[in-house]
């Protein structure tokens, strides 16, 4: 980790949480179309 740190990598984390690769992913898109209001599971009409 710190050698990534050493050449500029920045770490994310998702908190205290421990994905599987299959899910990591996944889990990353809905975040990412919740905070758009991508979910469809509200109405601005």
């Amino acid at each position: 980790m710190e050698r990534a740190r050493s050449h500029g990598v920045r770490p994310v984390t998702l908190g205290p949480r421990i994905l599987r690769t299959e899910t990591a992913g996944l889990a990353v898109v809905a975040m990412i179309l919740y905070q758009w209001g991508d979910l469809g599971g509200r109405s601005d009409g």
